[in-house]
């Protein structure tokens, strides 16, 4: 999978959000094959119960970027450690809605990430 492109696509950015989110979405290689990995939240959360996602989640304070936003939550959830991803550029931001808010539904936005781990692990991810 060529992502060489992505380092100079310039993405569109949402500023006006109540709310930002990053994710990443992991390109893993395997046996020479590209593999984009998806996670599946359990059915027991809840928010998003079941569904289909990258790893990712709310900015923290401590947070010195979105990017860093991505890669703290690839960490946290998978065990996908900084260190072993190489980051291949950013897409376009995009609006969500929550409708988990007493004020109402907050607009956020959520700025994905795509990384290509340079080192695969079998027992972290397993086929």
């Amino acid at each position: 999978m060529d992502l060489s492109r992505m380092s100079a696509h310039t993405p569109t950015a949402v500023d006006d959000a109540d709310k930002r989110a990053a994710v990443l979405a992991p390109v893993l290689t395997r046996e020479g094959e590209a593999y984009i990995l998806f996670t599946k939240r359990a059915e027991h959360l809840g928010e998003h119960p079941g569904q289909m996602s990258f790893p990712g989640g709310s900015r923290e304070p401590e947070d010195g970027s979105l990017e860093a936003t991505a890669l703290r939550e690839a960490d946290e959830e998978i065990g996908l450690r900084a260190a072993e991803v190489t980051v291949a550029g950013r897409l376009d931001d995009i609006r969500t809605r929550s409708g988990r808010s007493s004020a109402g539904s907050p607009t956020a936005s959520t700025t994905p990430t795509t990384g290509r781990s340079r080192r695969w692990s079998h027992s972290r991810f397993p086929s």
